[in-house]
């Protein structure tokens, strides 16, 4: 529990997504010519799958706008947005395929919203 001074930091967040996006910064601020192989991300290999997984979500484009010692709080912002979307197009469809009322509508996205965050 980070309120009593544990991290928020769990699981893949440290080793592997905020390392690659202090990589992506690294690369695309300061040294453009590592774009395609590196040694510092991964095996010393072609680095063109890990681009292409990362950045199919535009949302990610958004951890350029921090600082890196923020990136833990930018994937935070990344996580709630894509949340957000998430329900937010959840309700709609629910409105338009379905054509539930407002009150359930919102009710179900919310609890899709919650859905996502648990999984």
């Amino acid at each position: 529990n980070f309120l009593m001074g544990g991290t928020i930091h769990s699981g893949d967040l440290i080793d592997q997504y905020i390392s690659f996006f202090a990589y992506f910064q690294h690369t695309l601020l300061h040294d453009f010519s590592s774009i395609s192989f590196s040694f510092s991300n991964g095996l010393g290999g072609n680095t063109a799958g890990n681009w292409g997984y990362y950045l199919l979500s535009p949302f990610n484009l958004i951890a350029l706008l921090f600082p890196t010692k923020f990136l833990p709080q930018a994937l935070y912002i990344i996580i709630l947005l894509k949340v957000m979307v998430a329900s937010a197009s959840f309700c709609w469809m629910s409105k338009k395929l379905h054509h539930l009322a407002d009150p359930w509508a919102i009710s179900l996205a919310v609890a899709y919203a919650l859905l996502i965050l648990v999984t």
